[in-house]
């Protein structure tokens, strides 16, 4: 999923279509550090988990920090704090949603992902 800044994934998000958008908000760490490589291990993890497998998927990831998607980060009420820990993935279609946090966060995509899947080709 191509942007630029918050209000294009927003704008996205609101169109009304049947698309399934995973969003992966993190909080960026000091490269090398722990909080760095938590973040890599969840994406790379995610991709080869899920999104390899749903390539239909819209993906984007957000620096919860990064002020450019700060009307995003408020808009959908990330933790910012909670990031510091690990990531939050948002999975959503047609505005319907679960946020997920903590260290079940990749497998309970993947086990959410057929039903979302479904779901979008179904209407």
């Amino acid at each position: 999923m191509e942007h630029n800044n918050g209000h294009e994934v927003l704008r996205e998000l609101e169109e009304g279509n049947h698309n399934v958008y995973v969003i992966f908000f993190y909080a960026e760490g000091v490269e090398g550090s722990e909080l760095d490589a938590r973040n890599n291990d969840y994406e790379e993890t995610l991709i080869t988990k899920v999104l390899d497998d749903y390539p239909e998927f819209h993906y984007a990831k957000i620096d919860a920090r990064n002020s450019d998607y700060e009307e995003l980060v408020s808009t959908v009420g990330v933790n910012v704090n909670e990031l510091q820990k690990s990531p939050s993935i948002l999975i959503m279609e047609h505005g319907n949603g679960a946020w997920i946090h903590g260290p079940e966060t990749i497998s309970k995509i993947a086990e959410y992902s057929p039903a979302y899947s479904t779901r979008s080709k179904n209407s």
